[in-house]
């Protein structure tokens, strides 16, 4: 078995991909979709940067401050960030700030100070848990994000693939620190 790590989209069926893990919605696709767990989102920074440039309390403050943005590989486009404020999901997309198109090149840049990310909570748990990030505007967390699985064909599943569905079910129920399990 080979796990590739990317944050492009690839095309399963094309590439001979046999399943590919996705955080968030999904396009309309002809691909099985088997949900997986939920992921909670954490908005964080570095402690330095938080010293440097104060520690925003609300949304509007977030316009004096630096954000590391990702940019998404399906439509190259910036994902914005989430925040549930009085019920209502708010988009909000950095407007300064450097802009990253790999996953753990995003969390390093929060860790290394370059300004605000917001990440899954199993991406940045052990940085949280350390101290190299701190987590900010936690009453504003959003919603968790959907975590699927994405596969060709039902029928024919192969057999690692059918392994690597169990392992991540169990998987995911032992982990702390940032996911939900649905």
């Amino acid at each position: 078995m080979v796990l590739g790590v990317t944050d492009r989209a690839v095309d399963l069926v094309g590439e001979g991909i046999d399943c590919a893990l996705r955080i968030g919605e999904l396009p309309d696709s002809t691909l099985i979709a088997r949900p997986i767990a939920l992921a909670t989102m954490v908005t964080c920074a570095a402690p330095e940067y938080l010293r440097e440039h104060g520690t925003p309390e609300t949304l509007g403050d977030l316009a004096n401050h630096q954000g590391v943005n990702f940019l998404s590989g399906q439509n190259n486009r910036t994902l914005p960030w989430q925040f549930s404020v009085e019920g209502k999901q708010k988009s909000y997309v950095s407007r300064q700030g450097i802009t990253v198109t790999e996953s753990n090149a995003y969390v390093q840049c929060g860790v290394s100070g370059f300004g605000i990310i917001q990440a899954p909570g199993i991406a940045v748990a052990e940085h949280l848990a350390n101290g190299a990030l701190v987590e900010i505007l936690q009453p504003l967390r959003p919603l968790p994000r959907p975590v699927t699985l994405l596969y060709p064909s039902r029928t024919h599943l192969p057999a690692q693939v059918q392994v690597f569905i169990e392992w991540l079910q169990v998987r995911f129920v032992q982990l702390h620190g940032g996911w939900v399990v649905g």
